[in-house]
């Protein structure tokens, strides 16, 4: 196989990959671990911040509602003692009520 090995060493360089993200309408080329950071989490999570890409601050929780079972002047007196079974309603019973945490 005369000329193989000379035709291999006279090939062009194969050109890198260059990784595009497009981060609030503007593209940009960044590094591998940024581009699967970026694709890990999603475009809408990162923004500009002097001329680099961060990460949007998460938002805090404001407070937790949620309904639990309390003692009230009027309520449900349940079968059993079985929360799921309510039987009828008296004085001194159990009501659901909203606790904030």
């Amino acid at each position: 196989m005369p000329g193989f090995f000379e035709a291999l060493s006279n090939l062009p360089p194969v050109p890198k990959r260059k990784h595009t993200v497009t981060v609030d309408g503007k593209v940009t080329e960044v590094d591998l671990q940024t581009k699967k950071m970026i694709m890990l989490k999603g475009e809408q999570a990162f923004t500009w911040k002097d001329n680099r890409i961060v990460e949007k601050p998460k938002p805090k929780r404001q407070g937790v509602t949620y309904r639990t079972l309390k003692k009230d002047k009027y309520g449900y007196s349940f079968h059993g003692a079985d929360a799921h079974w309510p039987d009828r309603i008296v004085e001194g019973g159990f009501s659901w009520q909203i606790q904030s945490e």
